[in-house]
């Protein structure tokens, strides 16, 4: 099984992402078995494989304008998306996040034998983040912080373009079950929030990973840390971390420095 390991990666993000292949590939039962490709925003090529070894490298259309923040997340996510109708398996991550889990290439195997895809959670409502206000994240579905998708379904036809001014209202029970909000709830239309709608029409299935925050008695890796981070978990055992922000704050400084000495830590004991 071919895995497609896609990141976005823009100057600040660089040894994010770096740590992120490094430890996927040292986790991995099959190694061998996945590609990296870089969706560059900022850099050249060149500079990207200086960083990062066995890697490809593409410019994210646009990226000579420096592209940054929701509008380039979306057009990388775009090419990302336009590269899986190959009939391998693609996996999309967020730089800043981090896989715990060994053999996770297998667990991605097994669990897209059963559904379509398979990622990280929104928070739910009334909580850090997301807070008790009626406009919200769509819920329950899998968003693109860490997914997985199966080679059965072409997924380059799927839209990724944030719309944050233009909010969508929930006026029907349908559109309620599609976005797991309630009626009267209106759908944050962040990067890839075309996501639900686009799994409705089509039929496919899915799997989402419930977020897990660190102040959370079920928290592993990050326990005691800001409610900042995120956690998820896979039979009750610690998958994926978040860190959030990465073009923010820099590399092992600060809220950084917390998050990945908890990951370092957890990674010794595995």
């Amino acid at each position: 099984m071919t895995l497609n390991v896609h990141f976005a990666t823009e100057n600040k993000t660089v040894s994010y992402t770096k740590f992120a292949i490094e430890t996927m590939r040292r986790l991995a039962k099959k190694p061998e078995e996945i590609i990296v490709t870089i969706h560059i925003l900022e850099h050249s090529p060149n500079e990207i494989l200086n960083e990062l070894t066995k890697i490809s490298a593409i410019m994210v259309r646009g990226a000579a304008a420096n592209l940054r923040g929701s509008f380039g997340h979306g057009l990388a996510l775009e090419q990302m998306l336009s590269l899986t109708d190959d009939g391998d398996t693609h996996v999309i991550m967020d730089s800043d996040t981090v896989l715990l889990m060994k053999n996770w290439d297998d667990y991605i195997k097994t669990t897209l034998s059963n559904v379509d895809c398979v990622g990280t959670r929104y928070e739910d409502m009334g909580g850090f983040s997301s807070g008790s206000g009626t406009l919200q994240t769509y819920k329950s579905v899998p968003n693109f912080i860490w997914i997985a998708l199966s080679p059965k379904h072409n997924w380059s036809n799927l839209k990724a373009a944030h719309q944050k001014h233009v909010p969508i209202n929930v006026t029907s029970d349908e559109m309620s079950n599609v976005y797991g909000l309630p009626v009267g709830y209106k759908v944050m239309c962040d990067v890839g929030w075309q996501l639900p709608e686009y799994l409705h029409n089509n039929g496919l299935t899915y799997e989402g990973l419930r977020q897990i925050k660190p102040s959370s008695e079920e928290c592993v890796v990050l326990s005691g840390l800001s409610d900042y981070h995120e956690e998820y978990h896979v039979d009750g055992k610690p998958f994926l971390v978040h860190q959030r922000g990465s073009s923010k704050h820099a590399f092992r400084q600060g809220i950084s420095k917390e998050f990945y000495d908890a990951v370092d830590r957890y990674l010794r004991q595995i």
